[in-house]
């Protein structure tokens, strides 16, 4: 006996067929944003893990430059002109400047990163409930056995 177009929608077997390839539809539109939300998370990473090693870079070479000038204006004032007490205090002062440039490139990597959170974060919260509520669906709700 052939099933008709009504029957064959409630049959217990095409339920199972259509939650079936929901499921497999859900998790492909899953695994799209995570791989999406993945891509993003480590195109920072990336940016964050070559800003390192670049400024530590960056600070040692400022100080072997100061350190070879600075050396080398002692040597030829013979101390009168840049003594070492100037040396040191250079030294110091473009430390602490280049450490504070170092932290401030790792604050522009960090607001970058809490940048891209709050705009998931939105697009979650902006998202509607697929699921409602058992009265707006029409259900019959239990009675509550629970006094307050």
């Amino acid at each position: 006996m052939p099933l008709t177009s009504p029957s064959r929608k409630t049959s217990p077997a095409c339920a199972w067929l259509r939650a079936t390839c929901a499921k497999t539809l859900r998790r492909e539109k899953f695994a799209t944003a995570a791989r999406d939300v993945q891509m993003d998370f480590t195109r920072a990473e990336k940016l964050l893990a070559f800003n390192n090693p670049m400024m530590n870079i960056c600070v040692n070479g400022a100080f072997v430059v100061i350190i070879y000038l600075g050396s080398k204006l002692i040597i030829t004032s013979q101390g009168t002109l840049f003594d070492v007490g100037q040396l040191s205090s250079i030294f110091t002062y473009g430390f602490q400047i280049l450490m504070s440039l170092m932290q401030l490139s790792m604050i522009f990597v960090m607001v970058t990163m809490a940048d891209e959170s709050a705009h998931r974060i939105t697009e979650v919260l902006a998202a509607e409930p697929t699921i409602a509520e058992p009265r707006a669906r029409g259900c019959p709700t239990v009675p509550s056995t629970l006094t307050t």
